[in-house]
């Protein structure tokens, strides 16, 4: 199999900049990419204004070529109905080796929130989403970096002291 299954869910998006004018709300949607071919768009949020709510749900394929590579990642760009058409409002781009690194078998939702950037760079609001891979996928594919050793600090243990008959001190743990 070449292809890797996956359950995209784009929940929604807060703190968005305003691109509407005389207090017009904003009628925001997404455009999600798994890769460079395969788009899905989300419906028209029409009452969220700057915090906007889809909670719409996609099946996408990625090759499994594609996630090996380094910088492969799921774009969302966000977009705002105007008078004059859409504008771009952000995107965010999620690194696929973000994902894969705390991979849990199929089924698990991995919950993320990116930062959304403006087309000038700057950041602007805030992306909620979830994914789900519903193949099983190879540990090839896991992230090769190691993984950080936890290493907690060590205390000095508490001590009593006990006379013993020959006047030694005993330390007990």
């Amino acid at each position: 199999m070449d292809q890797v299954a996956l359950e995209i869910v784009i929940i929604s998006a807060y703190d968005l900049k305003s691109l509407t004018n005389f207090g017009r709300p904003m009628r925001t949607y997404a455009n999600v990419w798994s890769d460079c071919t395969t788009q899905n768009s989300t419906r028209v949020d029409r009452h969220g204004g700057r915090y906007p709510t889809w909670n719409d749900k996609f099946q996408m394929t990625v090759s499994k070529g594609f996630l090996k590579q380094k910088g492969s990642s799921l774009l969302v760009q966000i977009y705002c109905k105007t008078m004059l058409g859409k504008k771009r409002v952000g995107s965010t781009r999620m690194p696929y080796s973000d994902i894969l690194e705390g991979y849990t078998p199929p089924d698990s939702i991995h919950f993320l929130s990116y930062r959304i950037r403006c087309p000038n760079g700057s950041p602007q609001g805030t992306l909620d989403l979830s994914i789900r891979f519903l193949d099983k996928i190879d540990p090839c594919l896991h992230s090769s970096r190691p993984q950080a050793e936890i290493k907690f600090p060590s205390f000095p243990s508490k001590s009593k002291k006990n006379a013993s008959s020959s006047g030694d001190v005993i330390m007990e743990r």
